[in-house]
């Protein structure tokens, strides 16, 4: 068998002990009638035993189930935290990259502007003349 079917061996573990109660009962010498009211309140002790167990077990697994569902929402809320400030730090990189292009284009075009305007007097800025 394997290590991890400590609730089967339990349950088997309270069958042997209840089997084992009966079998000593019903050989006990009493009389029928006591026999029977001692094996139908064992029955019923029994059976409040395995209930009060059921129930914690029930409490145990729903407790459990709380804390999983607990510690999963935090870590949904952290990672959805942490991809909001990505996003941020995303967009302003984005927006930091598209403003220096608008800018380069700008200055560009005011530059083409300033060298190809007829109020320029040396339309080759970068060409000096030596003839006077």
């Amino acid at each position: 068998m394997s290590d991890n079917d400590g609730g089967a061996g339990l349950v088997w573990f309270l069958a042997g002990i209840g089997i084992g109660a009966i079998a000593g009962v019903l050989y006990a010498p009493r009389p029928g009638n006591e026999t029977r009211d001692l094996v139908a309140e064992k029955v019923g002790q029994g059976r409040d035993y395995m209930s009060q167990k059921g129930s914690q077990v029930a409490d145990q697994a729903s407790q459990f189930g709380r804390q999983v569902a607990d510690q999963a929402s935090q870590y949904t809320d952290r990672t959805k935290e942490v991809v909001r400030q990505k996003t941020d730090q995303i967009s302003n990189v984005v927006k930091q990259q598209k403003d220096q292009i608008s800018a380069a284009v700008d200055a560009g075009k005011q530059a083409y502007r300033d060298t190809t305007s007829p109020t320029n007097p040396n339309p080759n800025p970068g060409f000096q003349s030596n003839q006077g």
